[in-house]
């Protein structure tokens, strides 16, 4: 049932993600300085500590590596 579903509260930071997801696009956040794609979204990249991120539209294929 749809209306027992949890509903997301975006963030500043997240905010682009839902809002693409709404259109029905998939972006993830991508480092401008080293091109790392940052998962899930913060404000500083993951490899190199940069905050020049930004989110960019993605196929949607890959490998799933793990899951928790």
């Amino acid at each position: 049932d749809q209306l027992n579903r949890p509903i997301p509260e975006p963030s500043d930071i997240t905010r682009p993600f839902w809002e693409a997801a709404k259109k029905h696009v998939l972006v993830m956040q991508k480092c401008g300085d080293c091109g790392y794609y940052n998962y899930p979204p913060r404000s500083y990249c993951d490899r190199c500590a940069s905050e020049n991120l930004f989110y960019q539209q993605v196929s949607g294929r890959g490998k799933i590596f793990s899951h928790t």
